[in-house]
């Protein structure tokens, strides 16, 4: 393969990962206004969906999007296809192996980040959920329009096992992750998959699986305790936790937010231990020390469980720091190139980096690096510096504390029934950033390098001109001849080399939940920000039935 091909391909790729992030924050938006119809169009004809190396981030997308069109059996037979893929591509191929050796993980099949991968389950299980609770599913007739059809009490019974099937795959997928030596990560656990997985065997009803449910609320309990210093929703202080280097002197002042999901999964805790394991209930009990609200809240009868998606999943994207030339120059294993290295000396190239060809400089802080041109009366106390991208997920920002209004409309004035405070389960965001975080860490040195020693062959081939260049026609021809030749070696590694930033971009950014006794009848619902009662979200109607304990979701992206 000649080295112009090579180019024009990596080129080519290059073109298509900037269409491919265009297209994904438009489906973003399009989800965002709830024009989902637009989001399932464009998604429909993107490289997503023609491209096999994007199938699986297809499949999650087209999934949610059905999911929230209502419609659930579609929904849900594509996310199984999804997690069958997931099985099938774990395995990283040995051809993928070299092709992403030489150029950027754009080239890779998306895999999926692991909090991308689990949320297939929970969407996959709330599928079969929402089959269940409706009593009927969707099938589309010959001339391809959606008709209903109703369920039997068995049939809906086999959605409801069904869920609990995908709440079972979610905790092995997590049991996996632990044990994998292919995913390095401290977050291989999850809250949201215990409170969720705990929800669904709940649902179920049956003895054991309220004893597997009871399990899993503790374990919960455990894990918000273990979690809280990193996420954003539960430390105040969560990025000087992160980022401090004393690990005694790590600062964690727990918020609101995470006193109401103490106090939601401690009244879980309880309620179904006095319900299945009486003889549990007093230890529990001395072990949690509820507050008289839990206690209180025990022992009402609560018919309702209301779920709500609020927010859409911090977005990922792309932003330039610089890698040490110097590091970069010690890292060239080519030979050839370290022959000319050592004959002509690390500071001369160096100079000629940041001379003729114009490398800004570059001066690390921490575990940052910043980047800056430097001027022609710095002295060189900074190395010269290298520009790529990375994939950064930005700092989540923690969300007041909300709840739901449940109401009637009567003429022009409005009845308040009820006012139910929600507990965050789900901290989504703060979760994809961790993980992001973890990733970019352990793959900086590794992927910078790599970037960085086609920058220093790139700067050696320039260098070869200058010197030829110089000889023949002098200074003045040798620089801009240099120069351009570095431009375009510089610009194509910058085109093949930049960062992936594909994205499961409709998730939540946090998932709320509440548990409640409100009367039968039919009410409206409105989510409300109880540190600014302005900032409201109406989410619908909600029918509550006499003598029916109910599951309901709703969405606020």
């Amino acid at each position: 393969m000649s080295y112009l091909f090579k180019l024009t391909l990596f080129l080519f790729l290059a073109a298509c990962s900037l269409q491919s992030r265009k297209d994904q924050a438009q489906i973003r938006e399009y989800f965002k206004l709830n024009e989902t119809d637009k989001a399932f169009a464009l998604l429909e004809k993107s490289e997503f969906k023609t491209e096999e190396k994007n199938k699986l981030l297809y499949l999650l997308n087209k999934g949610r999007i059905l999911y929230a069109k209502e419609e659930f059996k579609s929904a849900a037979d594509v996310f199984v296809e999804a997690s069958e893929l997931v099985d099938k591509l774990y395995t990283k191929s040995v051809r993928e192996a070299l092709l992403t050796s030489i150029a950027s993980n754009n080239n890779e099949s998306f895999y999926g980040s692991p909090y991308e991968r689990s949320l297939l389950f929970y969407y996959q299980a709330l599928s079969f959920l929402k089959i269940y609770e409706n009593g009927f599913i969707q099938s589309k007739d010959e001339k391809n329009k959606l008709t209903r059809v109703e369920l039997t009490s068995q049939e809906r019974k086999r959605y409801l096992f069904r869920a609990r099937a995908s709440a079972v795959a979610w905790d092995t997928f997590y049991k996996e992750l632990q044990r994998s030596s292919r995913e390095s990560t401290k977050f291989d656990h999850d809250l949201f998959a215990k409170m969720m997985g705990a929800k669904i065997h709940e649902l179920v009803g049956e003895r054991q699986d309220q004893q597997i449910a009871l399990q899993l609320y503790q374990d919960a309990y455990e894990l918000l305790e273990k979690s809280a210093p990193v996420f954003f929703s539960f430390n105040t202080q969560a990025m000087e936790f992160l980022t401090g280097e004393n690990e005694k002197e790590k600062p964690v002042v727990k918020s609101e937010q995470y006193q109401k999901t103490k106090d939601y999964i401690a009244y879980k805790i309880l309620s179904l231990a006095k319900k299945r394991q009486r003889w549990k209930f007093s230890k529990l009990k001395k072990k949690l020390k509820p507050s008289k609200a839990v206690l209180d809240k025990i022992a009402q009868k609560n018919n309702t469980t209301i779920l709500i998606e609020s927010g859409l999943i911090a977005p990922l994207k792309a932003e330039s720091v610089s890698y040490n030339l110097r590091s970069a120059i010690e890292n060239v294993d080519n030979p050839a190139a370290a022959t000319f290295i050592a004959a002509v000396g690390v500071p001369v190239l160096t100079y000629f980096a940041m001379g003729p060809l114009g490398l800004g400089a570059v001066k690390t802080r921490g575990d940052q690096k910043i980047y800056f041109r430097h001027s022609a009366g710095e002295a060189m106390t900074a190395e010269a510096g290298i520009e790529f991208e990375i994939p950064i997920i930005e700092r989540p920002v923690p969300t007041s504390l909300k709840e739901l209004v449940v109401y009637n409309v009567e003429g022009e004035s409005e009845k308040v029934v009820k006012k139910i405070d929600l507990s965050m389960i789900g901290p989504i965001s703060d979760l994809a950033f961790n993980i992001n975080r973890e990733r970019v860490k352990a793959s900086f040195s590794k992927r910078g390098a790599r970037i960085a020693v086609k920058h220093v062959l790139a700067i050696i081939s320039a260098f070869k001109t200058y010197q030829i260049m110089k000889e023949k026609h002098g200074e003045t021809f040798a620089r801009p001849a240099a120069f351009a030749q570095y431009l375009v070696l510089a610009k194509a590694i910058r085109e093949t080399e930049r960062a992936d930033t594909r994205q499961w971009g409709i998730l939540p950014s946090e998932v709320l939940m509440a548990e409640a006794d409100i009367p039968p009848g039919t009410y409206k619902l409105r989510l409300v920000d109880k540190a600014d009662s302005k900032i409201k979200r109406e989410l619908g109607d909600i029918t509550i039935q006499a003598e029916r304990e109910a599951f309901f979701t709703y969405s606020a992206p």
